[in-house]
């Protein structure tokens, strides 16, 4: 017979948790990556119009423009205002593709931050409940300072971030000495589990690039076809009129 309850915790451990409970899984959600992402691409996008822009202009501004277009786009431009709006331009634009870079940065090192913390808690709380089936003889205030005394050695990241869930408890028993029974071993990483997140869906497609032709749409079908009236009047008439012959062609 069990002399330790299965919830005598560690230092810290909440009381109300239990074995069939999951762990907590309130990493930052993914969608802030893929939105992130979106905000890249745009800002990408307006450094290449900028380039372009800027190419044009320095051409035009020493006489090497290579197409008439160019010319008649910079037609009485003040070239010395122009450049200093467009070094501007850029200049903000590249600040705001280096300061989406390092908060999605931070973002990404956040989360595995409170991946590891979720993991480890939730391995402590595992493992305490194979030490406390594999040693019934052990008393409250000896399992916890026996195991409040591993966990605060056993802190080397990779080990909660590496593997499954199943297999960081299964490695933490075995540093500690203790050969679970398998299907309590899974029992328990099953109910406590605190997995990595499933990777982000791909990003909505966003709008072509700038400079790519934009090609023609075939003009929409109109709604109505264009009928003689008894008068002799030419009026439309709407497709869904219930004055149309069968097969919509003239009035009745």
């Amino acid at each position: 017979m069990d002399s330790v309850p299965p919830n005598a915790g560690l230092a810290g451990d909440d009381q109300d948790d239990r074995s069939t409970g999951r762990a907590a899984e309130s990493r930052p959600g993914s969608g802030e990556d893929a939105l992130m992402d979106v905000q890249l691409r745009g800002l990408a996008q307006l450094f290449e119009i900028g380039l372009a822009m800027a190419g044009a202009l320095g051409r035009v501004a020493t006489a090497q423009a290579v197409s008439v277009g160019e010319v008649k786009a910079f037609a009485g431009t003040d070239m010395a205002l122009a450049f200093g709006r467009m070094t501007k331009a850029m200049g903000q634009i590249m600040l705001l593709q280096q300061e989406t870079a390092k908060l999605r940065a931070s973002h990404a090192e956040r989360a595995r931050k409170q991946f590891r913390q979720e993991r480890k808690r939730a391995a402590e709380r595992a493992v305490r409940e194979i030490v406390v089936k594999a040693e019934p003889g052990l008393k409250p205030q000896q399992l916890k300072a026996r195991l409040s005394d591993f966990f605060i050695r056993y802190d080397d990241y990779d080990d909660y971030r590496d593997g499954t869930f199943e297999e960081v408890v299964a490695r933490i028993c075995r540093d500690l000495g203790i050969t679970p029974d398998l299907e309590m071993l899974k029992r328990v990483a099953e109910a406590r589990a605190v997995e990595p997140e499933p990777p982000a869906p791909p990003p909505a497609a966003g709008p072509p690039p700038w400079n790519e032709p934009v090609k023609p749409t075939a003009p929409a079908e109109e709604p109505y076809v264009v009928v003689t009236s008894p008068a002799g009047f030419r009026v439309r008439q709407p497709l869904d009129s219930p004055h149309l012959r069968p097969g919509g062609v003239g009035p009745p």
